[in-house]
């Protein structure tokens, strides 16, 4: 959803929202994880099913939502210039960014292993950047020009028909989690970093 305008001095604005929702988002779970439910098999680190090590079983079970606004202004300028400049505010939230381990976290697993655990890891996404500015420029000279024909075409081939550009973009991070290697937090036999 968006609209434009024409603004004075050549001006143009655009201003959109843009918004997204995903169900039934490919995601990993751990079937066999470590039993909690007594001290006893926690200090023992005893799975569920103790005859079976790791399950990992890949379902359908994550969710996400996307809402951002867009906005750009940009001019058409004489003399060969023009410019375009972005600047997008967005939230990506899920509960399940990726089946493969991304960033410093080495596991994609739930915080909560249990059936209908990973509801409890609704937050920001791993692909969370909100905020993102990217300026487009160029500009082509008119060039030099002489009265004189051998003298034109040297200003020509050196002032004429060339084009400077460029792109800048910022962007901010996207979340992390402080290194908490040697602590099982969640029983997922990782003693590493967990999820963000």
């Amino acid at each position: 959803l968006g609209f434009e305008r024409e603004l004075p001095a050549a001006l143009k604005r655009t201003v959109n929202y843009v918004g997204s929702r995903g169900r039934r988002l490919y995601a990993n779970e751990q079937l066999n994880y470590l039993d909690n439910s007594t001290p006893a098999a926690v200090a023992l680190g005893q799975r569920l099913n103790p005859a079976r090590g790791v399950i990992v079983g890949r379902t359908n079970s994550a969710a996400s939502e996307y809402d951002g606004l867009q906005t750009e202004l940009s001019r058409s300028l004489p003399h060969g210039l023009y410019f375009r400049a972005t600047y997008t505010y967005s939230k990506n939230m899920d509960d399940g960014s990726e089946i493969f381990a991304m960033f410093n976290a080495p596991t994609s697993y739930a915080a909560n292993l249990a059936p209908g655990g990973r509801r409890q890891d609704w937050g920001n996404s791993a692909f969370d950047f909100p905020q993102f500015f990217s300026v487009l420029y160029s500009w082509s000279p008119a060039g030099l020009h002489a009265d004189n024909s051998l003298a034109n075409a040297l200003l020509g081939g050196f002032t004429r028909n060339f084009t400077i550009s460029g792109v800048t973009q910022l962007q901010a991070g996207p979340p992390s989690s402080f290194n908490v290697s040697g602590l099982e937090i969640n029983h997922d036999g990782s003693y590493t970093n967990d999820r963000p």
